[in-house]
């Protein structure tokens, strides 16, 4: 019964998502976590499935449960990563509205406000962590349309010969040694793997290439960098990851740097195409440790912050255990010792979604059934939402049928 009313809800939130009908969404959660009023008035999907309602003390005793907690939040997060997807299918193809971009914009400002509103006096652990996973959402589709928005940016510069010839003449004046021996000493890449990205560079400009060949080349800069540690832990390929962005920003910076002391007459259409392809380096870097990871990519960064501030301050205050006890002695305080205090005291950032105590549960997907039909829209993304879209089953939670009766077949979108 849990089951297919979470289900129900997820499709109606669904369909408000797919008509871009954003304010609909809170009433739709209110409806599921404030339903006593209505357990004499059952609505038509109730009556179809012969089953009455949860009540709310029901609803709320199901959320103490850590399994069901567990289940509602994995479910949360593929579900969530899932409406980004159908929002932005593609943040550099996409041809996004403005009139898109603002609302999405506006429901990641207020979905958290929704959620909170309409789990009132639910209990505070499945507040927190529901809040928590809906704030990834909203993370993810502010980075995402920002992203999208200079790639529009960046396409309309493109396209236009006249300035892509000017980036070109600018380019091939760069003194590319004098940008590889400061560069490469501070970063220490490989010179020959900078000396083929800078070629490639400047073929794409020469060639006037297209947005989709300048993403293709900048996914195989990635995926050539990541290769040889497919098979390495997540928190080895997060950190080579992260140490390729750094190297990256570092070389751009030092080729703005030369198009900037020489009054390059193409310099704001460099700054474009720079803000461009290091959100993008940023936006591929997650999505593979999404996938080594095997968890929903508008969860990778915070993940990430979390497991190094956990191994920050665990190694500082290792390193800090023999200063400790003799300042302790000989002196009042220092700020190394307030952080090692502050670092056990302190709230997270982030509120954590899982108890890595549980055992792995039989997973479970959304049951087919209780997906609402798609009616027509005339909203600019229609053919994109006509598409059939699978919810990964690695993301899905897991709920043991021991505990609740579920379908097996995929969401389908």
């Amino acid at each position: 019964m849990f089951v297919n009313a979470y289900n129900h809800n997820c499709s109606e939130v669904l369909y408000c998502v797919k008509q871009l009908q954003f304010e609909q969404i809170e009433e739709y959660w209110t409806s599921f976590w404030q339903p006593e009023d209505d357990l004499d008035d059952e609505d038509d999907f109730s009556k179809a499935l012969g089953q009455a309602r949860l009540s709310q003390q029901q609803l709320f005793s199901l959320c103490t449960l850590p399994q069901i907690q567990h289940w509602i939040v994995s479910l949360d997060l593929a579900f969530y990563q899932t409406l980004v997807d159908i929002l932005v299918p593609d943040v550099l193809m996409s041809n996004m509205s403005p009139f898109l971009t603002q609302s999405c914009r506006n429901f990641a400002k207020n979905v958290e406000h929704y959620l909170k509103k309409a789990m009132q006096g639910a209990p505070e652990i499945i507040q927190k962590k529901k809040i928590q996973a809906v704030k990834y959402m909203a993370q993810g589709l502010r980075r995402y349309t920002s992203l999208n928005h200079l790639a529009q940016a960046a396409r309309a510069v493109l396209q236009k010969p006249d300035q892509v010839t000017a980036m070109y003449n600018d380019y091939i004046r760069v003194d590319m040694q004098q940008v590889q021996e400061q560069a490469g000493w501070v970063s220490g890449c490989d010179s020959l793997m900078v000396h083929h990205i800078h070629n490639a560079f400047k073929d794409n400009l020469q060639k006037m290439a297209p947005m989709e060949e300048w993403a293709e080349w900048l996914e195989s800069i990635v995926d050539q960098i990541l290769a040889k540690y497919h098979d390495k832990p997540v928190q080895i390929i997060s950190e080579v990851g992260k140490q390729f962005l750094l190297n990256w920003s570092c070389y751009t910076s030092m080729l703005i740097r030369d198009l900037t002391l020489r009054s390059a007459g193409s310099f704001g259409s460099f700054h474009l195409i720079r803000l461009l392809t290091d959100e993008y380096m940023v936006y591929l870097v997650e999505s593979r440790i999404a996938k080594a990871a095997n968890r929903a990519m508008i969860t990778v960064i915070s993940q990430v912050l979390q497991w190094l501030r956990t191994r920050t301050m665990s190694s500082i205050c290792d390193s800090s255990r023999i200063a400790l006890i003799y300042q302790s002695k000989h002196f009042a305080s220092s700020p190394l010792i307030e952080i090692c205090k502050s670092s056990h005291s302190s709230e997270p950032t982030d509120y954590p979604l899982f108890d890595d105590a549980l055992p792995p549960l039989p997973q479970m997907t959304l049951n087919q059934q209780y997906i609402i039909p798609s009616r027509p829209s005339e909203h600019i993304y229609d053919q994109k939402f006509s598409l059939q879209r699978t919810i990964d089953r690695r993301q899905m939670p897991p709920m043991g049928s021991e505990m609740l009766e579920i379908g097996n077949k995929s969401m389908l979108i």
